[in-house]
């Protein structure tokens, strides 16, 4: 998108127009990332950075670290942050660390083209990652990516930041919503291996689908939490709207 010279600021045309797509809804939860900004506005991440600045000055947006700029509701409140849940809540804790068990390049298998939305002829990328939290193992991860999008994905990333933030900023994707399935079941094979487990003991098992704004399917995590090194809170709150029921 070409601004226009001279007059009104770069950043300020920048904002303005971001602003628009907030009131109209085109951004709902979170402004895109500086990278995709600065190439739609063809600008420099400078000019990005200060119009995110004054839409933070007008209280539509703020910064949260290791996510993004994300919009503040009209009631003033914030929206939660989309996050990879309970992996992301160990992510960047100091104790915790990442390993890259296993890169493959694969035909996508019947269940992983069908979350995706892909055909079981497509290649992809998957990620086979144990995670430790204070040097024992927590969870144990198979994450699966389109093969144009893996194509992107620095591997020495993978031990710092989740997959859907590596899509964010270098797949210029942005991810809108992430739909998580959770389920219980009992540890087996490799699990009792890589988690150190005894066979038959309870794990979590999450399948997570993160999709960008246009509703592609952008990622299929498939993760096996050790239920006694977990604990997780979820907070619930009525809508102010709804009717009594």
């Amino acid at each position: 998108m070409d601004l226009m010279k001279g007059g009104l600021s770069l950043y300020r045309q920048v904002a303005a127009i971001i602003r628009k797509r907030i009131e109209s809804k085109e951004y709902q939860v979170q402004i895109p990332p500086e990278n995709v900004l600065t190439n739609e506005f063809k600008v420099s991440r400078f000019t990005i950075r200060q119009a995110l600045e004054v839409l933070k000055s007008e209280g539509l947006a703020y910064a949260k670290q290791g996510v993004g700029t994300l919009l503040t509701r009209q009631d003033g409140s914030k929206y939660g942050m989309l996050t990879g849940a309970f992996e992301d809540l160990v992510y960047y804790a100091s104790e915790s660390t990442v390993k890259l068990l296993q890169q493959k390049i694969l035909p996508a298998p019947g269940e992983v083209a069908e979350k995706l939305k892909i055909s079981t002829k497509e290649k992809i990328f998957c990620y086979t990652t144990l995670r430790y939290f204070k040097k024992h193992p927590f969870s144990y991860s198979h994450i699966y990516v389109p093969y144009s999008l893996g194509l992107q994905i620095p591997l020495a990333e993978l031990r710092v930041k989740p997959v859907f933030k590596l899509i964010e900023e270098y797949c210029a994707v942005s991810i809108f919503e992430a739909n998580h399935r959770i389920s219980a079941v009992a540890a087996e094979g490799e699990l009792t291996k890589v988690l150190k487990v005894k066979k038959g003991e309870p794990m979590l098992l999450v399948h997570r689908i993160y999709q960008a704004a246009d509703g592609r399917p952008v990622e299929l995590s498939v993760v096996f939490y050790d239920v006694k090194k977990l604990e997780y809170t979820i907070h619930l709150r009525r809508q102010a709207n709804l009717d009594n029921r």
